[in-house]
C-alpha cells in the first residue's frame, strides 16, 4: 500500500488522510429508495478506509461527518441531502425544491458532479485543519 512506502521513505512525516462523503444521497430527489441504499453501504467503506489507515497508525478527517452524511433528520429535505447539494456539484437548490444538477432524465449516463464545489473544499480543508490542530501536528 502507498502509505507504507510513504512511511518508508519519509519516516515521521505525518500523514492524513480522510473517509468519503456520499454523493450518491442526491439521487434521493428523483427516488429516496436510491439514497437509502447508498448510505447503507458508507458506514462499510469507511469502516474499510478507517481500519486500513488504522493499521498503519494514520489518523483520518471525518469528512463523512462533516458533509453530514448520517443525519437523514429534516422535514421536506434530508439534512445530508441538503449538505451534499451545498457541497458538491450534485445537486443546487432550485427555489423552494432541490434538483439534480445538469440533470436529463433521457439522456444516457451520469450527467451531475460528484466532485465538492467551492464550498464543499473549504469544509474539507477544515475538517483537516480541525484534526491537524487537535493531533498537534503543526
Amino acid at each position: 500500500m502507498i502509505v507504507g512506502t510513504l512511511q518508508a521513505v519519509a519516516p515521521g512525516v505525518p500523514i492524513v488522510a480522510m473517509n468519503y462523503y456520499n454523493p450518491n444521497l442526491a439521487y434521493w430527489i428523483v427516488d429516496p429508495a436510491l439514497a437509502e441504499a447508498s448510505l447503507a453501504l458508507t458506514p462499510v467503506f469507511a469502516g474499510t478506509l478507517e481500519a486500513v489507515y488504522g493499521a498503519f497508525g494514520v489518523p483520518v478527517a471525518d469528512v463523512a461527518t462533516a458533509f453530514k452524511t448520517y443525519n437523514t433528520s429534516g422535514a421536506k429535505v434530508p439534512a445530508n441531502v441538503r449538505a451534499i447539494c451545498l457541497y458538491t456539484g450534485m445537486c443546487e437548490k432550485a427555489g423552494p425544491d432541490y434538483v439534480l444538477s445538469d440533470y436529463d432524465p433521457d439522456a444516457p449516463g451520469p450527467q451531475t458532479d460528484i466532485h465538492p464545489s467551492d464550498k464543499g473544499y473549504k469544509k474539507i480543508a477544515a475538517t483537516f485543519a480541525e484534526l491537524i490542530a487537535d493531533l498537534g501536528l503543526l
